[in-house]
């Protein structure tokens, strides 16, 4: 029998802005953000948030760390997977190895393509997770479904080289591609079958929150 690798997939902690959440930003900040012209790192406190998020976690059997390093969106993440790195070496005495994989990115849009400023407004978050999804199943003006599909599989498929070794691996990501993670192991693989009231059913993943997946899909639990 092959031995099946648990996934981690785990979003970036709170990001060093003077906002409490992303729920909680403005328009234009959220805009700049989703297009990679603002690239903030994490809050000093990360490693408490990271802690308090994740104690259910048995953070002793991570084998290895992988961010996002495509250089889009992806301050956050590395520094979030550094942080991770940092603390289980302080508490376990363990160096986990940590690598990028550019496949771990977020969902590419620009929100001002999809989203009136006014709307934004009346409706905040909602709204953009409603307008992001519509155009990504609909062929609107982001990253089509099918792509981040893609994505997805060659995540899964680069981690085959930890099965022999029966690794854990945790994967630090984002709220919206790990959205679309969920479908593809909850819903169906293929990006056909995925409709914009999939997502919207999807759970909001909070900072240094997720879920853990096996590589076959047969398991899929939240954290």
């Amino acid at each position: 029998m092959k031995n099946k690798i648990k996934i981690y997939f785990i979003r970036h902690s709170k990001l060093d802005l003077p906002y409490e959440n992303h729920l909680q930003m403005p328009y234009g900040i959220l805009n700049d953000l989703a297009t990679g012209q603002l690239d903030p790192s994490i809050v000093q406190n990360s490693n408490k948030l990271f802690l308090k998020a994740a104690a259910g976690l048995p953070l002793k059997n991570i084998d290895v760390i992988y961010f996002n390093n495509s250089n889009f969106q992806s301050k956050r993440s590395r520094d979030s997977a550094f942080l991770i790195g940092k603390v289980l070496k302080e508490k376990y005495n363990r160096k986990v190895p940590i690598f990028g994989n550019p496949y771990l990115k977020e969902i590419d849009f620009c929100l001002k393509d999809i989203l009136s400023k006014e709307k934004f407004l009346k409706e905040k978050m909602p709204a953009v997770r409603t307008a992001l999804y519509n155009a990504l199943i609909n062929k609107g003006p982001v990253e089509q479904i099918d792509h981040v599909f893609k994505r997805i599989e060659a995540v899964l498929k680069s981690l085959k080289k930890h099965q022999d070794k029966n690794q854990t691996v945790m994967l630090v990501s984002h709220d919206f591609y790990m959205r679309a993670v969920e479908v593809f192991f909850r819903k169906s693989k293929n990006f056909r079958n995925i409709t914009v009231d999939d997502l919207e059913k999807t759970t909001l993943n909070t900072y240094f929150k997720g879920f853990s997946v096996s590589d076959d899909g047969k398991s899929f639990n939240r954290f």
